[in-house]
Order: C-alpha cells, then sequence, then structure tokens
C-alpha cells in the first residue's frame, strides 16, 4: 500500500515534483496499541536518495485529517517556521493524506539523552521556554465570559466520561471557582495550542527548536496549561533536578508552577491545585477520546487516585515546601543515571554472554544439522535407491505378468493342437479303415481275376485258339 501510495504522490501535480530520483524509500511509524482503531494514525516518512521529501499523516480507518490541516495551516500562518509547514492534502484510494515539509534536525528526547550535562540541559530548558514565549507572543485577546464558557464545557465533557462522587464534585466546583477568580478583573487570551507540547514533539537543529504534531490542535484559554503536561509526561530528566537547574533562571510563573507539580517541590495551595485539577481534566478529555478499552479502564483508575490524592492535598492546605537544593538533586540524578548505565551494562554483558552461549549453541546446531544433513542425503540416496528397486521390481512383475499371459496363450495353443491331432488321428485311424477295406477289396479282385483268367485259360476255347497261334505264329 505504501509503495502504491508514494507512486500517487510521484505523479501528483501538488507533490510530484518534490522527487529528483527513482532512489525512493520511507520509513512508517503508526501510533501505539492504546488507541481505539478508528484513532489509529499512521505517519510516513518518504526519503529521495537519503533525503526526507514530504511527511505523510492519515488515520488507519481513513477517517478525515482536513481539520488539523486546516488548524494546523492556520498556526503556520501565525508563527511561521516554528511549527511544521502543511503542505497541502491529496486522496488516495479513500484516504486523506496531510501532506508536510520534513524538517531536519533530532528529537528532542534523544538529544537530552546524547547531552546529559547541565550545560546542554539547562540550555534546551531555556530554548522551550523561549518557543513558549514566542507562542505567547501572538495572543488573542478575550474575555472572562468565554473563558468560563470554555471551562464550563470541559468541564460537562469530563462529567459524561466520568463518574464522579459528590465529595470530589464539590471540591471541583470550589476549585473552578477558585481558578476563575484568579483571572477576575484580568486580561483574557486566547490562542492555538497544539494540546501535545511534550518534549518528544520537538526537533532541534543548529539550536533550534521545531514543534511538531498537531492532531490536537485548538485554539484555546488554557494555553498556560502547557506547561502542566509538558512536565507530566517529562520522564528523561528528574523534575526535581529540572527545578533546582531552572527556577531561577526561567521567570514563568506557570513554567515553574507546573514544575512544581510534578516534582517534590509542590504546594497545596488551592490556585495551584486548580490548575492541576483542571489540567488533569484537560488531558482526561482528551486521551480517552482515543483510547481503547483497555487502556480507558487505566485512565479512569488513575483519575479516580488522582482525585482522592487531590481530595488530601485539598483538606491539608498547610505544607511545607521542600527547599531547593541543586547540588543535592544533580547528585541524586546522576547518581541514578549511573545506577541505569551499570545496570544497563550488566543487561549488555549478560546479553553478549547470551551470544556467546548462542554462538556456541549455535555452532553445535550446525553440526547437529550437518549430521543430519548427511543422514538426510544418505536417506535420500536410500531413497532414491528403493525407487529404482520398486521401478525395477514394477517392470519385472509387469514382464512375470506378460510371460503369464503368454503362457496362457501357449497352452491354449497347446490345447487347441491337441484337439486337432486327435482329430487327425481319428481322421488317420478312419483313413486305414478305409484303406484296409480297399486292400480287402483289391485282393478279393485280384483272386476274382485270377478266378476268372483261370477259367478262361481252362476253357476249350482257349486253348483252341492258342494252338492256332501257334500254328500261325501268333502270339496274344
Amino acid at each position: 500500500m505504501i509503495n502504491q501510495l508514494i507512486q500517487s504522490l510521484k505523479s501528483s501535480k501538488n507533490f510530484g515534483k518534490k522527487f529528483k530520483s527513482n532512489h525512493i524509500n520511507y520509513t512508517v511509524l503508526t501510533s501505539g496499541g492504546y488507541r481505539k482503531y478508528d484513532k489509529g494514525r499512521i505517519v510516513v516518512i518518504i526519503f529521495d536518495n537519503s533525503e526526507p521529501r514530504l511527511i505523510v499523516k492519515f488515520y488507519k480507518n481513513g477517517n478525515s485529517v482536513s481539520d488539523e490541516y486546516k488548524t494546523q495551516t492556520q498556526i503556520y500562518k501565525i508563527y511561521g517556521n516554528l511549527i511544521t509547514k502543511p503542505m497541502g492534502m491529496e486522496n488516495f484510494n479513500n484516504y486523506e493524506l496531510l501532506i508536510e515539509e520534513p524538517v531536519l534536525g533530532k528529537n528532542l528526547t534523544r538529544y537530552i539523552h546524547e547531552h546529559l550535562n547541565s550545560h546542554t540541559l539547562l540550555g534546551v530548558f531555556k530554548l522551550i521556554s523561549d518557543f513558549n514565549k514566542n507562542l505567547n507572543s501572538k495572543l488573542e485577546s478575550s474575555d472572562i465570559q468565554n473563558f468560563s464558557k470554555e471551562l464550563d464545557h470541559l468541564i460537562q465533557i469530563f462529567y459524561s466520561d466520568f463518574e464522579i462522587s459528590n465529595v470530589h464534585e464539590d471540591m471541583i466546583k470550589n476549585l473552578r471557582s477558585v481558578f476563575l477568580k484568579n483571572f477576575e478583573n484580568k486580561k483574557i487570551f486566547q490562542r492555538f495550542s497544539n494540546n501535545d507540547f511534550i518534549l518528544n514533539n520537538f526537533l532541534i537543529h543548529k539550536n533550534k527548536i521545531t514543534l511538531t504534531d498537531f492532531e490536537f490542535s485548538t485554539k484555546t484559554h488554557l494555553y498556560f496549561l502547557e506547561w502542566f503536561k509538558f512536565f507530566r509526561y517529562q520522564w528523561k530528566i528528574s523534575n526535581d533536578y529540572v527545578y533546582d537547574l531552572t527556577i531561577s533562571e526561567i521567570t514563568d510563573p506557570f513554567y515553574k508552577l507546573g514544575l512544581r507539580e510534578f516534582s517534590n517541590y509542590k504546594l497545596n495551595e488551592k490556585f495551584e491545585l486548580s490548575c492541576r485539577l483542571i489540567f488533569e481534566i484537560f488531558d482526561f478529555t482528551k486521551r480517552i477520546d482515543i483510547s481503547s478499552p483497555s487502556v480507558r479502564k487505566i485512565l479512569i483508575n488513575d483519575m479516580k487516585k488522582f482525585l482522592n490524592e487531590l481530595y488530601y492535598r485539598y483538606n491539608n492546605p498547610d505544607m511545607i515546601q521542600k527547599k531547593s537544593n541543586l547540588s543535592s538533586s544533580e547528585k541524586s540524578f546522576f547518581n541514578q543515571e549511573y545506577q541505569q548505565l551499570t545496570k544497563y551494562k550488566e543487561h549488555i554483558d549478560e546479553l553478549i554472554d547470551l551470544r556467546i552461549s548462542n554462538d556456541e549453541h549455535s555452532i553445535e546446531l550446525q553440526n547437529t544439522f550437518k549430521s543430519l544433513d548427511k543422514i538426510t542425503r544418505g536417506f535420500n540416496e536410500q531413497e532414491f535407491s528403493n525407487k529404482n528397486l520398486r521401478k525395477r521390481n514394477d517392470e519385472l512383475r509387469d514382464e512375470v505378468s506378460k510371460l503369464h499371459k503368454h503362457h496362457d496363450e501357449l497352452r491354449d495353443e497347446v490345447s487347441k493342437l491337441r484337439t486337432h491331432n486327435d482329430e487327425l488321428r481319428d481322421e488317420v485311424s478312419k483313413l486305414r479303415t478305409h484303406n484296409d477295406e480297399l486292400r480287402d477289396e483289391i485282393k478279393r479282385i485280384i483272386l476274382d481275376h485270377n478266378n476268372y483268367k483261370y477259367i478262361i485259360e481252362s476253357s476249350m476255347i482257349w486253348k483252341l485258339m492258342n494252338n492256332l497261334e501257334k500254328l500261325f505264329g501268333k502270339k496274344h
């Protein structure tokens, strides 16, 4: 299917010129199994001579991506190359394709993993903070009524997906009031957010970062809660260490608030609790909409645990904040990294040992296979010999069968000859009998002739004639 898709794009009027050669390859990324099927998503990165040419996004079941394209286009018009550029849409076999222009760079999570030092880490978080400031430089004016309307709509969606207890419902009402009260008599703004402001959605190249992934992007009054999203899903670096490293360098209050909430520096102040609650509700409604049934159960159970924890904090406001200690958190973080690396090395050593063992086992298997191959060849040769013997035996059987048939034919012929011989014997016997009869008849005729001759010669006339002949010299 992907090859057909690429051929379709190569022949496209809009994107065909992007391809410069026939040396095309691609990489396919898919959303994890946590999504339900109709929200499953595929991303194809197409390369031409190893250079990225196009990024293609679409849903597995062919769902529309037109709204995402329209929103991303609006965001790009406002922020330009801070985000990936949407290039257009194409239709392919009933799939709507969103086409993006590739951005050079390394995934920021991977970049941090490769540069685990305080200088680089501080630089990365400053870059992200400055990026967020750039987003906030294009705010759109709004008012408290629209702000409140968006908030109430969010809570209603949450109630439709989650069965809330009365105790938790009262807490949510109170924290909602605390949250809104903080924005009374203040300027209210809104802006576009991709609503997935996390480390893994940034690419870095030559000290410049670019934001990707706008599947969930909307215009919202709650854009400042992006920092909660960021630190909620920032697992690469200890948030305690990030707090100690950056808290004096980055002044954004919501950066600090979001970072505190997902570290050991959290406070039980009501506004902080209200921000955490609104973020968790917002995140829950986004995630549960795309999640498979099994993941939905996990999200619901996690939300129950969170509300219980929040309820405890809500009713225990007096909490002494942990004091910042960069030296301690840095030592703790790198010690954990060292332990992980040690475990990783041990795991690699185990894998090497396993590989050596597997190689030895492989050699044994190869020798076994060679022996089996010899046995198999011998068996095949024997089988071939047996086949020839069976073939020769069948030929001999056929030959014997023919001989039996010929023997039967000879027996029939002999039987016929015997019958004919008997007939001839009977005929000979008849001829002998007839011959005897003829001989007797001849004897009788001779005897009769002799008797007749004797009578003639004995007659007076015969004697008279003989005398006359003698007298005249004639002989009869």
